[in-house]
């Protein structure tokens, strides 16, 4: 029992770091695939024209806050922005769209006043088709 009980809290600090870096992992493959499906939302044609940065943000928005794991009252806090490099863009111009997220750890920011946060970013560049 002794034994138990000097290791158990190490292995439970093993265990909740392992779950967070998990989580984070998981997080930074959402807003890579998030910008990736952002920009190529905004690079494919839709009739005679192409989407405008408001709904490629707006698109890229929704993606993030439906797939990002976070347990605080606002669904994302992902800064998302679109930048074509030429307005109205053209064939072979390129579309950039940067999504930006802060996490904070899932289960130490409960106990820790100051908990770390990470700041994640993933940036994707696509040509006009």
């Amino acid at each position: 029992m002794l034994e138990f009980a000097f290791i158990l809290p190490i292995l439970m600090t093993i265990l909740v770091g392992i779950i967070d870096l998990s989580v984070m992992l998981y997080d930074k493959a959402i807003i890579t695939n998030a910008s990736r499906e952002g920009a190529r939302y905004g690079v494919v044609v839709r009739g005679s024209s192409y989407a405008s940065n408001a709904s490629v943000i707006t698109y890229t928005q929704t993606y993030c806050a439906n797939s990002l794991i976070t347990f605080t009252t606002t669904p994302t806090s992902a800064v998302i922005t679109s930048t074509p490099s030429v307005s109205p863009p053209s064939f072979g111009a390129t579309l950039t769209v940067h999504v930006s997220y802060t996490y904070t750890d899932l289960i130490l920011h409960n106990f820790v006043n100051h908990a770390p946060q990470w700041p994640l970013s993933a940036t994707t560049v696509m040509a006009y088709e």
